[in-house]
């Protein structure tokens, strides 16, 4: 299974497909870091929003770049067929983890070009630890959305993509939704917790490790449970 992550990963990372992402991190890390002072706290929440919508688009992406032949290819090589999709998931979790990890670095670099100077207290190891998994738990909620509706789920590629699009958009607007329509916060379940680090810590000084933990696992829990539904999907459409 090692090999079929590893050739997924040199497929992505030696072509074209990170060239926009990596700009997109660039550009935002320019922009969130320009004016001082900043907050540490605040700085990860908008970090992870970002690196949701950021791995919205990677996992769109990837999705649309698959070659069916080579699927194929590689489904019939696994002895097991839920080894395939394995294998798949776990290579889109890497490069999440990959993309997280150098936006969770944008208040180390802020840091380092401000001469500690930049936020309103001192970064800490602790925050940084704490800021990687706020953001991560905004990737694997984008790359988890903008997988799910991928060709072997819907075949109608526009349709598909109208729907990701909204589905993120009412992610990231839906804590303001509830707080004028109380009512639809029933539905709160139906969208991943991306916003939940707002809503916990905005405004503050410091991470509390065990909310930390809790919106962590809350995000685990909601991507397998999406994953789970969308392999079965997948598994029953096959290459059709």
């Amino acid at each position: 299974m090692s090999n079929r992550i590893n050739y997924r990963m040199s497929g992505y990372f030696g072509g074209t497909g990170a060239v926009i992402p990596v700009l997109m991190i660039l550009c935002f890390t320019a922009v969130m870091y320009s004016i001082k002072p900043g907050n540490i706290i605040d700085s990860y929440i908008v970090s992870g929003v970002f690196a949701f919508c950021l791995m919205v688009f990677v996992a769109v992406g990837i999705g649309g770049r698959e070659n069916t032949v080579q699927e194929q290819i590689l489904f019939l090589i696994e002895k097991r067929w839920v080894d395939y999709y394995i294998a798949r998931e776990l290579s889109l979790i890497v490069i999440t983890i990959v993309y997280c990890f150098f936006i969770a670095l944008g208040p180390v670099y802020a840091n380092l070009v401000y001469r500690f100077s930049f936020f309103t207290r001192v970064l800490t190891v602790n925050d940084v630890i704490a800021g990687f998994f706020v953001v991560l738990a905004g990737g694997l909620s984008g790359y988890t959305i903008g997988d799910l509706l991928n060709i072997r789920v819907m075949k109608n590629r526009r349709m598909a993509l109208m729907l990701t699009v909204l589905i993120a958009l009412l992610t990231t607007v839906y804590e303001g939704i509830c707080q004028e329509v109380p009512r639809v916060a029933i539905l709160g379940y139906l969208f991943p917790p991306v916003m939940l680090p707002a809503k916990e810590f905005i405004g503050g000084e410091i991470f509390e490790v065990g909310k930390v933990f809790a919106i962590v696992m809350y995000t685990i829990v909601y991507c397998l449970v999406l994953s789970t539904i969308k392999i079965v999907l997948m598994n029953r459409n096959r290459f059709e």
